[in-house]
C-alpha cells in the first residue's frame, strides 16, 4: 500500500479544500496547539471574519489572542470584517472594543462593515486610522442620514484607499430648481481628494432630473476611474406638489464629458426613466454592461408616465440589448414602438422568463408596457402589458422573437370565469377577443418553444382549434410544470392540448369551468370533469381541489389499465378506496350528487387530491 504524500507537498487549493470541512470551534483549537498549521487552513477560515450576535466572550478572547500571537500569520490573511452592532461598543480585551482589537491586529483588512453603524463605529475607525493601523482599507458600511457628520470625518481620514463612498444630500437643504447642487452635499468640496473611487453611490434625497448628478460627477478627480455609480431619489409622497422632474432644468447632454469607465449605473425609485433620462445615461455610459432601475418603497399614488418619442426608444431598445444585465419597470410607449423594442431586445437579450399581460382598459389602448426583470445567472424575465387592439401582432411579435429561449411562459387574460359561471353577460366582446387571441397562441407555443419547461395559463377562455394532423408527425413537448389557473375551457381543448405534450411532470387544474360546445355559455354545478389526454404521460396530476361534493368517483384510462376510485370526505376525515368496474358503476348510478372525475391519459405516475394521492402500479 502506498504512502500518502506528505501534508506540506498538497497543492494549495486541496489544503484549502481539507480544511473547509472544519468546524470554527476546531480551527481555534488547532491555531492555539498544532505548531502544524497550514497557511492554505488560515487563509480559508480568516480572510471573512464576522462578529454575530451569538459570538461568546468566551470565543472571542480565543480569537484575539490567537491573532495576536507573535509566531502566528493568520492576522495577514484577515481582509473583511462584519461587526454586528453590539460589538462595536463591547470590551474584547483590556480596555479595547473587539472592533479596535481586530483592526490595530490585522494589517491587510479591505473591507469593514456594520449591520447598523453608528456614531461609535466610525469614531472607532478614525480612531484606528489616525493610530496608523487599517491602511489598506478600501470600503467601510455606509450609514444613515443621521450619522452623515462623523461618516464624512471618517472617510476623509481614509480618502486615499477607499473605492468606494456614499455621498449623502444635507437633508436641511433642497435642491434648487435650477444652478449648483453642490451646497446640499457637505462633501462635495473634498470628491477630489478621493484619488482611488472606483463605486460612487449619490444619494439625491430628491425627485429630481438625473442629469443633475453632472456637477458631483466633475468634482471627482477619479471620475475617469469610476466602474459604478448608484443614484437614490425619494419618493414622491400624494402630498407633493406633482411636477414633472424633467421640467426643472434642460441641458444638451451631447455637450457633456463621457464616463468610458462605467460599467454598472444604478437608479433607485425612479418610478420610471424620462426621456431625458434615457438620452443622459446613453450618452454619459457607452460602455455601460449593467442597467438597474428599480423602486424600494411604493408610491402614494402612481405618476403618469411619459409616452416617449420613437427616435429614443429605438436608440434606447438598442441600447439595452446590448447589456449583460438589466432592471427596468414600466417603459411606457406607443404599441408599434414596443414592438420595435422588442425586436431589437431579441437579438442580443437573454431572456428566459416571459409574462404577457392582456388589458382591456379602454383608456390606455395607446400604449403598452415593457418591463424587464434581472435573474440570477444572467438571464432577464420579460412582462408585457398589451392593449386590446394591438395585442395580436404585439402578443405574436413577442413571441416569435423569444422562442428559441424562452423556459417559463406566463399568460394573463382578463376573464374570471369564477364570477362568469352565474354572470356570462360579463364576457364584453373586448374581453372575448383578447382572449381568443392569448388562448388561439397555445398550440404556436408548445410546438415552437423548443426550450419550454413551465406554461401558466390565468384567466383565459382556452379554446384550441381542431387539428386534422395526426399526433405521429407532430413535435411533441415536455414540460416540467403545465398549470391552468381560474380559466374556461372548451370541453375538447385538452384532448388537443394532449396533442403537443408528451409529458408533464406535474399537470394542476385549479377553479377551472367548462362550457357548452358552440358558445360561452358555462356549465352551472358540473358534476363531470374530464381530463381527455391521450397522447400525455404524466409525472403527477393535481385534481381540481375545490370541488365542494362529499363524494368523488374517479375513472383513470391509461393505456395499459383502467382503475376506479372512490374518495369520500365525512367528519371523520378522508377515505379513498380502489373499486372494481362493476361497484363503480353502482355507484355512480347510487350517488346522484357525487362529483365524477374521467381521466385518460397515456400513463401516470401519482394522482394527486390534495390530502390524498394515487400511485400507479404500471
Amino acid at each position: 500500500m502506498a504512502t500518502s504524500s506528505p501534508w506540506t507537498q498538497l497543492p494549495h487549493e486541496i489544503q484549502k479544500n481539507i480544511f473547509i470541512h472544519l468546524r470554527d470551534r476546531d480551527f481555534l483549537q488547532l491555531q492555539k496547539s498544532c505548531r502544524s498549521w497550514r497557511l492554505a487552513a488560515m487563509e480559508l477560515y480568516y480572510t471573512h471574519l464576522s462578529i454575530a450576535w451569538h459570538f461568546s466572550e468566551k470565543r472571542q478572547s480565543q480569537l484575539i489572542e490567537a491573532l495576536g500571537h507573535p509566531e502566528n500569520p493568520a492576522r495577514h490573511f484577515v481582509k473583511e470584517l462584519m461587526v454586528e452592532e453590539q460589538w462595536v461598543y463591547e470590551k474584547a480585551s483590556g480596555n479595547d472594543s473587539i472592533l479596535t482589537a481586530l483592526g490595530s491586529l490585522c494589517p491587510n483588512l479591505t473591507v469593514i462593515e456594520s449591520n447598523k453603524p453608528t456614531r461609535e463605529f466610525y469614531k472607532r475607525l478614525l480612531d484606528l486610522r489616525q493610530a496608523g493601523h487599517l491602511l489598506k482599507v478600501q470600503h467601510i458600511s455606509a450609514p444613515n442620514h443621521s450619522h452623515t457628520s462623523n461618516y464624512y470625518k471618517t472617510m476623509m481620514a481614509f480618502k486615499d484607499t477607499l473605492v468606494e463612498l456614499l455621498v449623502n444630500r444635507d437633508l436641511t437643504i433642497d435642491l434648487p430648481q435650477t444652478g449648483s447642487i453642490k451646497a446640499a452635499f457637505k462633501i462635495a468640496d473634498y470628491l477630489g481628494e478621493f484619488k482611488c473611487l472606483k463605486r460612487l453611490h449619490i444619494d439625491l434625497a430628491q425627485d429630481v432630473a438625473l442629469h443633475r448628478i453632472e456637477e458631483l460627477l466633475a468634482l471627482c478627480s477619479s471620475s475617469s476611474m469610476l466602474e459604478t455609480v448608484k443614484v437614490t431619489m425619494a419618493i414622491k409622497k400624494k402630498e407633493e406638489e406633482d411636477k414633472t422632474f424633467d421640467n426643472d432644468c434642460y441641458i444638451n447632454v451631447q455637450e457633456l464629458p463621457r464616463l468610458l469607465g462605467v460599467k454598472q449605473f444604478t437608479l433607485i425609485n425612479r418610478w420610471y426613466l424620462s426621456t431625458q433620462d434615457m438620452v443622459y445615461i446613453m450618452h454619459k455610459f457607452p460602455g455601460l454592461k449593467q442597467l438597474h432601475s428599480s423602486t424600494e418603497g411604493h408610491y402614494s399614488e402612481e405618476p403618469k408616465a411619459e409616452r416617449y418619442t420613437t427616435e429614443v426608444v429605438q436608440q434606447f431598445s438598442r441600447y439595452i440589448s446590448k447589456l449583460d444585465r438589466c432592471h427596468i419597470c414600466l417603459f411606457k410607449a406607443a404599441p408599434a414602438l414596443i414592438l420595435d423594442a422588442i425586436t431589437q431586445l431579441s437579438k442580443g437579450f437573454k431572456a428566459d422568463n416571459m409574462t404577457v399581460y392582456g388589458s382591456d382598459e379602454v383608456d390606455d389602448e395607446r400604449c403598452a408596457y415593457l418591463n424587464i426583470m434581472e435573474h440570477p445567472r444572467q438571464c432577464h424575465s420579460i412582462h408585457l402589458i398589451l392593449p386590446t387592439l394591438y395585442i395580436e401582432p404585439l402578443h405574436q411579435t413577442a413571441l416569435e422573437a423569444f422562442a428559441p429561449q424562452i423556459k417559463k411562459l406566463q399568460l394573463y387574460g382578463t376573464m374570471n370565469p369564477e364570477g362568469a359561471r352565474i354572470y356570462t353577460r360579463l364576457f364584453s366582446n373586448v374581453q372575448i377577443a383578447t382572449n381568443r387571441i392569448l388562448s388561439d397562441s397555445v398550440e404556436f407555443i408548445l410546438s415552437k418553444f423548443s426550450l419550454l419547461k413551465k406554461l401558466y395559463l390565468y384567466n383565459l377562455v382556452i379554446n384550441t382549434s381542431s387539428s386534422t394532423t395526426g399526433s405521429s408527425t407532430r413535435k411533441q413537448a415536455r414540460l416540467d410544470d403545465l398549470y391552468i389557473y381560474q380559466c374556461a375551457l372548451n370541453p375538447q381543448t385538452l384532448h388537443q392540448l394532449s396533442q403537443h405534450l408528451e409529458y408533464i411532470e406535474r399537470f394542476r387544474l385549479k377553479d377551472v369551468a367548462f362550457w357548452v360546445q358552440g358558445d360561452l355559455t358555462i356549465i352551472d354545478n358540473q358534476r363531470d370533469y374530464r381530463i381527455d389526454m391521450p397522447y400525455t404521460t404524466f409525472g403527477t396530476l393535481f385534481l381540481p381541489d375545490d370541488i365542494r361534493a362529499d363524494s368523488i368517483i374517479v375513472k383513470i384510462c391509461t393505456d395499459t389499465t383502467t382503475k376506479y376510485f372512490l374518495h369520500r370526505r365525512d367528519q371523520d376525515g378522508t377515505t379513498s378506496n380502489e373499486l372494481t368496474k362493476q361497484d363503480y358503476n353502482y355507484t355512480n348510478n347510487l350517488h346522484y350528487n357525487a362529483q365524477s372525475i374521467h381521466v385518460r391519459c397515456r400513463h401516470f405516475t401519482t394522482i394527486d387530491f390534495g390530502r390524498f394521492k394515487l400511485a400507479s402500479s404500471d
